[in-house]
């Protein structure tokens, strides 16, 4: 994730196990340079994918196959990048959309911290 902070003209980059023996638990890069465009995570032990997804391009290159991702879920992944680009921009959005969380109420006298 640091390459990609510095880097400004990587084009593809290859994380797969199979290359590099140390296979991936994370990998949250909030961006990646502008032109990256192909990037290889297959057979990791990735559970979610990078957030900048949602903003690549529709010809991106991305093989993550043989993860066990749970975000987004391995049904999305399946259909290739556009429904992986739509997922995380639709669950990036929902984000934003939340309310605050409404203020605690004590169900109990006894529950308040000051009653002890």
């Amino acid at each position: 994730a640091e390459a990609l902070k510095t880097n400004t003209s990587l084009t593809e980059l290859n994380l797969s196990r199979s290359l590099s023996h140390n296979p991936l638990t994370t990998f949250s890069a909030p961006r990646a340079p502008p032109t990256l465009c192909k990037l290889g995570i297959a057979d990791c032990k990735l559970l979610r994918l990078p957030p900048f997804l949602a903003d690549v391009s529709t010809d991106f290159q991305l093989d993550c196959k043989d993860n066990p991702l749970v975000f987004p879920p391995k049904s999305v992944c399946d259909l290739g990048i556009e429904a992986i680009r739509s997922f995380m921009r639709q669950t990036r959005q929902s984000q934003l959309q939340l309310p605050p969380p409404p203020p605690r109420r004590w169900r109990r006298w006894q529950d308040h911290p000051e009653s002890s």
